[in-house]
């Protein structure tokens, strides 16, 4: 499966949550261990030593927001990354059924990043104009694509279109 962005910076966020949590408990060790020295006695043994410090606590709720905000960033990729792939599937499948014509326009069309002069396209397929006028009337009564009016020509863009 292709992981996206967010996956990436959340895997990273999760890192630096774990290296600060370490960061801290070596942190929180060595005050235990200065507080001990201080008492004379062992980390066991000194009651200020089981004391820990705000900073131990700011240090675990920082490390622990930073880990679960890279969590959620990895989950909700990857449930992005899932969806679009269903939806492509899906589109691929409608696609697929166009036959003739119909297809020789839509993959003309998806072939030039999904958007083409209506000229263009009846220089390209060799069609007549009527019939890609015809063709493409077709095309945007299914939703596959539509067209807009660009001073004396049209534009041709395909709608909701995934990557096949």
């Amino acid at each position: 499966m292709k992981l996206g962005k967010n996956s990436y910076i959340g895997i990273s966020l999760v890192i630096v949550a774990v290296v600060l949590a370490m960061v801290v408990g070596y942190f929180r060790l060595a005050v235990a261990q200065v507080q001990a020295y201080a008492c004379g006695m062992t980390i066991e043994e000194c009651p200020h030593a089981k004391n820990l410090p705000p900073e131990v606590y700011a240090g675990y709720s920082i490390s622990l927001i930073i880990g679960i905000l890279g969590l959620y960033l990895m989950i909700s990729d990857l449930r992005s990354v899932k969806i679009k792939s269903q939806s492509a599937e899906q589109w691929k499948k409608v696609t697929n059924a166009l036959v003739g014509d119909e297809k020789k326009l839509y993959d003309l069309i998806a072939s030039s990043d999904g958007v083409m002069f209506q000229s263009d396209l009846v220089e390209k397929s060799g069609l007549q104009k009527v019939k890609v006028s015809r063709v493409l009337d077709r095309l945007e009564a299914q939703g596959f694509l539509e067209r807009r009016r660009r001073g004396m020509s049209n534009v041709v863009v395909l709608k909701n279109r995934q990557p096949l």
